[in-house]
């Protein structure tokens, strides 16, 4: 019986100490390269990313609030003009700022020389306030940022229906694909709230 209580005694200090090992493990350490990160290079392609995933809504004469129905909607007719969403400011900006580029016939390389990845910082900004503030997903905080109607978002008869790994208004993917594209697939994951923050200090000093 004795021998029996010492085991049992042995394994408690055993499972509390990996329990205190675990406790006091430090948290992971982002690679230089997060850390070391051109935020503005960043945001600039990332925006780039998205004004190259609206393109195909575009045609050439169009308004802006055609392009805005097509891209939210895609029908066309009265009924639909009655049901386009209102937007967040950030959304607005983020749709217009790909209509400027767009309707002035600029290419990729146009569009990285041109912005100041102010305006995708805004949105992502939102989307992460958002997402915290509502207890939501971040899917559903990029539905937010367009209008809140998912479902239409979804099924667009005009969008590209090609296997892109960012559908066009899911913001965050268009900024954490790239990182993936350099430092591996789960590392946009771990850095949001790390970027965010960078975000947010890059964004106070313009």
């Amino acid at each position: 019986m004795k021998t029996i209580k010492i085991c049992i005694a042995l394994a408690i200090i055993a499972i509390s100490g990996s329990m205190s090992a675990q406790k006091t493990q430090p948290a992971p350490t982002l690679p230089p390269e997060i850390q070391n990160i051109n935020i503005e290079q960043t945001l600039v392609d990332a925006m780039s990313s998205f004004v190259e995933s609206v393109r195909p809504f575009y045609t050439a004469g169009d308004t802006y609030q055609l392009f805005k129905l097509k891209v939210l909607i895609g029908n066309q007719t009265a009924a639909a003009k009655t049901a386009l969403p209102t937007l967040p400011p950030e959304g607005e900006a983020m749709l217009r700022k790909a209509y400027e580029y767009l309707s002035t016939g600029l290419t990729d390389r146009g569009i990285t020389e041109k912005d100041n990845g102010k305006t995708i910082g805004e949105a992502l900004l939102f989307t992460y306030n958002y997402q915290k503030n509502n207890s939501k997903s971040s899917i559903s905080a990029d539905v937010a940022l367009f209008g809140g109607n998912q479902l239409a978002l979804e099924n667009n008869p005009l969008a590209d229906t090609s296997r892109k790994k960012c559908k066009w208004w899911q913001v965050w993917c268009h900024v954490t694909s790239l990182l993936d594209s350099v430092f591996g697939e789960e590392v946009g994951d771990i850095i949001e709230d790390f970027l965010i923050g960078v975000i947010s200090d890059f964004l106070n000093k313009q």
